[in-house]
């Protein structure tokens, strides 16, 4: 199962699910990593294991990416990827590098 590491401050994208080509819901991204993405989303229930197409937008670039339902609960769900692009990870390496770099450090007393 994935961990989400609420540690480090994380970035959040806008997506768009797309689920069985005719419904649409709109989530916010709680993490990222290379095989998947947890998606917050309130009172959003798909059945594990369901195909969907995710959408969304970094910067100028969007992204169409399959994935598939790994499990939900009352707070989201989480997905992995079927293919996820290598620039569409760049890109939000590069927006969590940017957050990470606004961070102040604090100071010593």
């Amino acid at each position: 199962m994935f961990k989400c590491n609420k540690l480090q401050p994380q970035p959040t994208i806008d997506v768009l699910i797309r689920y069985r080509g005719r419904r649409s819901f709109y989530a916010t991204t709680e993490q990222i990593a290379k095989d998947g993405m947890f998606l917050k989303a309130h009172l959003l229930s798909i059945p594990l294991n369901t195909d969907i197409e995710l959408q969304f937008s970094i910067g100028r670039n969007s992204y169409s990416i399959p994935a598939v339902v790994m499990d939900d609960c009352s707070q989201g769900i989480y997905v992995g990827f079927r293919q996820l692009q290598a620039d569409a990870y760049l890109a939000f390496r590069t927006l969590q590098r940017s957050i990470h770099a606004a961070i102040p450090l604090s100071s010593a007393a």
